[in-house]
């Protein structure tokens, strides 16, 4: 089962990333005949599609809400057709397909200066890759904390705001009310996401802490509504502590990423997959779907507006201000702007505010 983009998405993206999977899965498909594709294009689902139902459920406020229009769908299809199990891979960015953006700082400690300096030079993007590759991948993984939100202030816009201003529409008053940065502090949080040294253990941290509590609610939720279950065969215990001792140089070597699962896959994917530079990106037609919601989100925040507890927690402000400036068009790259800022922060946002006045018992 595979999302592809609405026929409403206007094909506008960032540099580097695609949105349709369909000739990449149909070439696997030919490769192995056995496999059948089933297209999931959740036409006309935003994200109220089934957020009341999942709410009541889950009785959290899902991050990228308007990502489970798809995954409803998805399930959906499963269960018309009797199946009892999907298999799904997420955990494999933490495991077997690991980008091993450590590798930099990794050769930097062993001394290996003759291989550091051929990753640096190697791989897409040209100068500009070479630049990013040395500064994010290397310098900001060395240098002090400050460094880095140093050089993100001064490239300004949103990257230039601490992540729980930049990443989240939570009200700022009400931040300072809950001590939200002294918190963040308290618990060594990183203000402005920072390249980490530790590449290893943050990867163990997510996957024994906060992903794997956030995709239980969620599964759980899904099993509820729909009667079936999902598995990740990269999430086996013993797959991914092996996968976390491998050197980072087994995930990138001279510029190329995912260096260790294109080793393995070899023969058994084909080369369109295989050799592929570009990234893909959920729910890329973002765009076109909240437009369809546009008049259901502006009820939605006027409701936030008349419930004092939402109100309180929630940047109502701001998202106005974001609905009033409404782009026509799918913005060149999703960080221009702060358009990036729309389907993650205001979806969850609006999700949040939806689940706090079904506690509630309200009847809007």
């Amino acid at each position: 089962f595979t999302w592809v983009p609405s026929k409403d998405w206007d094909g506008r993206c960032r540099d580097g990333v695609y949105g349709d999977e369909t000739p990449f899965i149909e070439d696997i498909c030919k490769l192995h005949p056995r496999i059948k594709p089933h297209f999931i294009r959740s036409e006309g689902h935003g994200l109220f599609h089934q957020l009341d139902e999942f709410l009541d459920y889950s009785g959290v406020a899902p991050r990228n809400a308007v990502n489970l229009c798809w995954i409803h769908d998805i399930n959906m299809a499963a269960r018309d057709q009797g199946l009892t199990v999907l298999l799904e891979g997420g955990m494999g960015n933490m495991s077997l397909s690991w980008s091993g953006e450590g590798v930099l700082l990794e050769r930097w400690q062993q001394g290996d200066y003759a291989n550091l300096a051929r990753d640096v030079l190697t791989g897409p993007g040209g100068a500009k890759g070479i630049y990013r590759r040395l500064t994010h991948m290397l310098l900001f993984r060395m240098a002090p904390g400050w460094v880095h939100q140093r050089y993100a202030q001064l490239r300004g816009g949103r990257s230039a705001l601490p992540l729980w201003r930049s990443r989240s529409a939570i009200n700022p008053d009400f931040a300072r009310e809950m001590h939200v940065e002294e918190r963040m502090e308290h618990y060594g949080w990183d203000f402005f996401s920072s390249p980490v040294r530790d590449t290893r253990r943050v990867r163990a941290d997510l996957v024994a802490g906060s992903f794997s509590h956030e995709r239980a609610d969620i599964q759980q939720a899904l099993r509820a509504m729909y009667g079936v279950e999902t598995r990740d065969p990269f999430s086996d215990r013993r797959l991914v502590e092996w996968s976390l001792g491998l050197p980072e140089a087994q995930s990138r070597r001279f510029g190329q990423s995912r260096w260790l699962i294109r080793r393995m896959m070899k023969d058994k994917l084909p080369a369109s997959v295989l050799d592929n530079p570009k990234g893909g990106e959920q729910v890329i037609d973002w765009h076109a779907r909240l437009t369809w919601d546009l008049p259901r989100l502006r009820d939605e925040l006027e409701a936030l507006t008349d419930d004092p507890d939402t109100a309180r927690f929630i940047d109502v402000k701001l998202i106005r201000a974001y609905l009033d400036d409404w782009p026509a068009e799918t913005p060149p790259g999703s960080t221009d702007h702060g358009y990036a800022f729309i389907p993650v922060s205001i979806g969850s946002a609006i999700a949040a505010g939806r689940l706090v006045r079904r506690t509630k018992g309200s009847n809007r």
